[in-house]
């Protein structure tokens, strides 16, 4: 029988997993998305709250949210995934800002579950022997201190002076698209829309090019006969001619 039980929470875990999915470079725990951030060793990179707050909004989610004990352990699980160890803090969307003393979560959700470290005396924003206190109004957490109040820039981290490790945001994961469906059939065909106003007149083209003379033309048919010519005068008489001379007579 548990075998059997076991087997099925093994199935309900991988129907999960497949059911729902994480924008890239997101881990997937449970139904929610998480994404750690870890600071480089550069001394110009913003390291506040409110810069990592931006930080996740920017990325499509909030600084986390840690709600119960089931949430609290897959945070633990993913910031040591990506290498935050559990003596080094690191940011959550925790803070009194808006209100000195009432902590509120970026998501809106309420702060009915929290871990802060009460044997230190945290939180200790209203610490009257403390003259910064009250601007510690943003929270971090550690899996080996738990969590602390402290002021944007980092500054007073109980039991460390190092600066934090990163910070982890938080968004709800998305189920993935489904197959493609078949193609409707097509609509009836629109009706005709309004006719067009006629544009203006368009300018005259260019002259075109003068054209090479044409082949020579075939001979035209044979006219008719003239008629007959009228018949000219008739013509003077001419001059009478001399006489010859007497031949000889011959000898008997």
């Amino acid at each position: 029988m548990e075998l059997r039980l076991g087997w099925i929470f093994l199935l309900s875990l991988v129907t999960r997993a497949y059911s729902q999915s994480c924008p890239k470079d997101w881990r997937l725990m449970g139904s929610r998305c998480y994404w750690v951030y870890l600071y480089s060793d550069s001394a110009n990179e913003d390291k506040t709250w409110t810069a990592a707050r931006t930080n996740c909004q920017l990325a499509g989610g909030y600084l986390v949210s840690i709600n119960d004990d089931y949430e609290d352990n897959n945070v633990n699980i993913i910031r040591r995934v990506a290498g935050i160890p559990d003596d080094s803090y690191y940011w959550i969307g925790l803070s009194d800002r808006t209100t000195e003393g009432v902590f509120e979560w970026e998501d809106g959700s309420p702060a009915d579950f929290v871990k802060f470290l009460t044997s230190a005396g945290e939180p200790n924003s209203r610490n009257p022997t403390d003259s910064l206190a009250a601007i510690e109004d943003f929270v971090v957490a550690s899996g080996k201190y738990l969590w602390s109040d402290v002021r944007n820039d980092w500054s007073n981290v109980i039991n460390t002076r190092t600066e934090p490790s990163g910070f982890i945001c938080e968004t709800g994961a998305f189920l993935p698209p489904g197959p493609q469906g078949l193609t409707g059939p097509n609509g009836p065909p629109g009706s005709p829309g309004p006719m067009g106003v006629a544009g203006p007149p368009g300018t005259p083209g260019p002259a075109g090019l003068k054209g090479s003379p044409g082949p020579m033309g075939t001979a035209g048919p044979t006219g008719p006969i003239g008629s007959p010519g009228i018949p000219g005068e008739k013509g003077e008489q001419g001059i009478s001619g001399t006489p010859g001379l007497k031949g000889e007579t011959g000898n008997p």
